[in-house]
């Protein structure tokens, strides 16, 4: 039973994002293994759950659009094979949900429900017609059915996050918390597509946005572990071994950084290989690919 649990994260470690070093080993990751070993043991299938695909950056910089494109597809079928190998080594089968997690972050990140409300459906309507039946969704919009989105992030908020102050502690005393942090701040900085004033006036505002969005986010996961408590637990973010969380890359970018579909386009290589750049990058360098009258993807051209 535990090769057999240690085989089947051996698929995902190709993937793995992590935090400081280490990690490489099936080993490294104790509290992941367990929750498998106990899913094999029960001889059910392994669920696990990744906190992602919110809705398109605003930024017209980053995206070529507001709806699912070639990035988001690639990325599901990237999740769909790695469940599918899952599979393979664990009979009772293995299946991965999207938690999408844009309607807790609306209010922050300055994108209207109706917004993510089409992302989520295209994404949907793009799983299904992939036929990747090892992938499903799970959002704001699966739980408390009868409220209003903004009712529901409220109850999310009181029954739920963590206080500034200790979000700000964690900040202080957690070096991945302040890493997380730093990243969301970026974020919110590119995401930022007018600003009237100072640079230094944007990255104060963009921190202050980053802060609410970590408290979210950790009320989100909280969340899901409730709700969902013997999954695995996935995250776009990096993760240090022996974390709750198992940080994963969906697409890798073309400078090595850290990217998501949502927040960039998609590039094919000459050779063939997909990475994620900033759409503004695409634009100068690639040739658009449209279908469906909007931009899906980019590709590199054969002479420069």
């Amino acid at each position: 039973m535990s090769d057999r649990a240690e085989d089947v994260l051996r698929v995902l470690l190709p993937w793995r994002r992590v935090a400081g070093d280490g990690g490489d080993r099936a080993a490294d990751w104790p509290v992941q293994l367990a929750a498998i070993r106990e899913r094999i043991a029960a001889q059910a299938p392994i669920e696990f759950v990744l906190p992602a695909f919110p809705c398109k950056s605003p930024n017209p910089d980053k995206v070529a659009g507001h709806l699912p494109d070639e990035g988001e597809r690639v990325a599901l079928r990237n999740l769909d094979a790695w469940a599918g190998q899952i599979t393979r080594i664990h009979p009772p089968g293995a299946r991965i949900v999207v938690c999408s997690d844009g309607h807790v972050f609306t209010d922050v990140i300055g994108v209207p429900d109706a917004v993510v409300t089409a992302y989520n459906a295209a994404l949907r309507e793009m799983i299904t017609a992939e036929g990747l039946s090892h992938v499903s969704t799970f959002g704001l919009d699966s739980l408390w059915e009868t409220e209003a989105f903004a009712t529901k992030r409220d109850r999310l908020d009181r029954d739920w996050a963590p206080t500034r102050e200790e979000v700000r502690h964690a900040v202080l005393t957690e070096p991945q918390t302040a890493r997380m942090l730093q990243g969301m701040t970026r974020f919110m900085v590119g995401d930022t597509a007018e600003w009237s004033g100072s640079k230094s006036q944007l990255q104060r505002a963009a921190k202050r946005r980053a802060y609410e969005l970590l408290r979210l986010s950790r009320a989100w996961g909280d969340l899901l572990a409730h709700v969902k408590p013997e999954a695995v637990r996935l995250s776009i973010h990096p993760q240090a071994p022996g974390s709750e969380k198992f940080g994963i890359r969906l697409i890798d970018a073309a400078d090595g950084a850290w990217a998501t579909p949502w927040h960039s386009v998609l590039v094919y290589r000459r050779d063939g290989r997909p990475a994620l750049v900033p759409h503004r990058e695409a634009r100068r360098r690639f040739q658009p690919v449209v279908a469906r009258g909007r931009i899906s993807h980019y590709v590199e051209p054969l002479t420069i």
